[in-house]
C-alpha cells in the first residue's frame, strides 16, 4: 500500500488527503494513480509522501505512520481484480488476495477512520451485483426470478439495491463481488455517517494499462454484444474532487458512478476501429449468460454532468492515435 499526501484542489484547497493503494514501491496502482494526479496541484515531491505497505495491508506499524500523518480524509483504492480477470479471484491464493485486498484492508481503514474521526471515500464496484438476476427479472424467466429475492421492477441497479441473494439469503455472485459486498456492509454498519461509497464499473481512459478496459480489449478474441454501464476515470476523478469540497453533505451516500448511455462492448471496437487503423475488428458475439450489469445513475446526475459516454470514448481514442 502507498499513501499519497496531497493537498487538494477541493474548495477549501485545505484538506490531507491519503490515497490508499496496493502496489509495491514506487509504483502506482492505476486508479490510485489517476486519482492521485487529478488531485494533487503539482508534482513536487515536498508536497506528497509515499508509504509503502504490499502484502501486509494489517502492519500496524505502517498504520501508526499513517497515524502520523494527520489526514483528514483517507480515499481507499486498494483492490484486486485478479491476475487476467476477476475469474482469478474465485479460488487459491487469488481468492485470498482479493479476501485481503477487498475487505481486510477495508475493515482496517474504516477503524483506522473511525478511531481518528476522519472521513472516509470507499472506492467500491458495480460488480457487487450479478447482472443475471435484474435482466431475468425483466424478461420474465419465472423459472430463474423464483431463485432470486426481487428487489425491484427496473432493470438499472439502484444505490439503495442489495447485492443479489438467492432464497437462502445467501450472496449470488463472484467472489469479487463478494468480498467488496461484505466491505459496504461492513462500512455500513461501522462508518455510514462519515463515509461514502463509489461504485465504479469498468473503469477506462486513454492509458495503457491493463486494468484500463479500453486496453485489455488488446488481447480479446470476442465481445458481447449486450450494453452495460461503464466509468470516464476522469468523470470519477471529477466527483471524487467534489466529494471532497463537501464531505459533510456527501458522507453517509452511496453513488453509482457511471457515465450515460450504456454501451456495448461491440460499440467499444467500433471506435477502435475508426480510430486506431490496425486495430482487428473483434468477433461478436451474445452475452448468454446474461451478465451485463447496468447502473442507474439517476442520482449523481443531480450533482454532476458527466460525460457523455460517446464523447468519452472520442476523447479516450482521440488520445491514443495522437500517442501514435
Amino acid at each position: 500500500m502507498d499513501i499519497y499526501s496531497v493537498q487538494t484542489n477541493a474548495a477549501t484547497g485545505k484538506m490531507k488527503v491519503g490515497i490508499l493503494c496496493g502496489r509495491q514501491p514506487g509504483k502506482f496502482g492505476w486508479l490510485a494513480g489517476n486519482i492521485y494526479n487529478y488531485l494533487s496541484t503539482n508534482k513536487d515531491e515536498k508536497n506528497f509522501q509515499i508509504i509503502h505497505l504490499f502484502g501486509d495491508f494489517l502492519n500496524q506499524k505502517i498504520w501508526a505512520e499513517i497515524k502520523e500523518k494527520n489526514f483528514d480524509c483517507l480515499i481507499n483504492a486498494v483492490g484486486y481484480r485478479g491476475k487476467n480477470s476477476i475469474q482469478d479471484c474465485e479460488k487459491g491464493v487469488g481468492q485470498e488476495k482479493s479476501r485481503q485486498s477487498n475487505l481486510m484492508v477495508v475493515q482496517k481503514a474504516v477503524d483506522f477512520c473511525r478511531s481518528r474521526n476522519i472521513k472516509l471515500i470507499q472506492i467500491s464496484t458495480a460488480c457487487v451485483f450479478d447482472g443475471y438476476q435484474k435482466n431475468n427479472l425483466i424478461q420474465g424467466l419465472t423459472e430463474k426470478v423464483e431463485t432470486y429475492k426481487i428487489i425491484s421492477l427496473t432493470k438499472e441497479f439502484t444505490e439503495g439495491d442489495v447485492a443479489c441473494r438467492d432464497k437462502f439469503g445467501e450472496y449470488v455472485g463472484t467472489m469479487y463481488g463478494r468480498h467488496k459486498w461484505q466491505a459496504e456492509e461492513y462500512i455500513r454498519r461501522n462508518y455510514y455517517w462519515n463515509s461514502v461509497i463509489l461504485r465504479p464499473h469498468l473503469p477506462f481512459n486513454s492509458d495503457k494499462n491493463i486494468a484500463n478496459i479500453i486496453h485489455r480489449m488488446n488481447n480479446f478474441k470476442a465481445v458481447y454484444d449486450e450494453k452495460q454501464s461503464m466509468t470516464y476515470v476522469p468523470d470519477l476523478c471529477k466527483f471524487i474532487d467534489m466529494c471532497l469540497a463537501d464531505l459533510d453533505y456527501f458522507s453517509g451516500q452511496v453513488f453509482n458512478v457511471v457515465n450515460a448511455p450504456p454501451i456495448s462492448m461491440a460499440d467499444i471496437d467500433a471506435y477502435r476501429t475508426v480510430y486506431l487503423a490496425e486495430a482487428d475488428k473483434l468477433e461478436v458475439v451474445a452475452d448468454l449468460k446474461n451478465k451485463a450489469i447496468i447502473l442507474d445513475n439517476k442520482k449523481i446526475y443531480q450533482h454532476i454532468n458527466l460525460t457523455e459516454m460517446g464523447m468519452a470514448m472520442m476523447n479516450t481514442f482521440s488520445a491514443y492515435a495522437k500517442e501514435k
